[in-house]
């Protein structure tokens, strides 16, 4: 019959390779949810850039924020917009804008 310290010993060494197994997979995985995301995907407008696009003041960029229209996103004291959020937001709209 084997030493069972051995039996415990081999025992606890799968399990530690299991550990790091599911550890590296869970590491893997969320390269792979950040590699989804490109810096080209995600394009962000300040909100002297949004009031410039949309020729706009800041008091209805501020209004629409208030009501719901387009959500600012605010990351320590920098207040940002999604571009495509505001693409989407002007895709819908009854008017159509052309800028001359």
């Amino acid at each position: 019959m084997d030493n069972p310290f051995e039996q415990i010993n081999d025992r606890l060494a799968n399990i530690e390779q299991m550990i790091l197994d599911m550890f590296s997979e869970l590491m893997r995985q969320d390269k792979q949810k950040d590699s989804n995301i490109l810096p080209e995907q995600i394009d962000f407008l300040t909100r002297n850039e949004v009031c410039k696009l949309l020729q706009i003041t800041s008091k209805t960029l501020y209004n629409w924020g208030a009501r719901g229209i387009l959500m600012p996103t605010k990351i320590g004291s920098r207040i940002i917009y999604n571009k495509s959020e505001i693409n989407e937001i002007l895709s819908k709209s009854k008017f159509k804008y052309i800028n001359k």
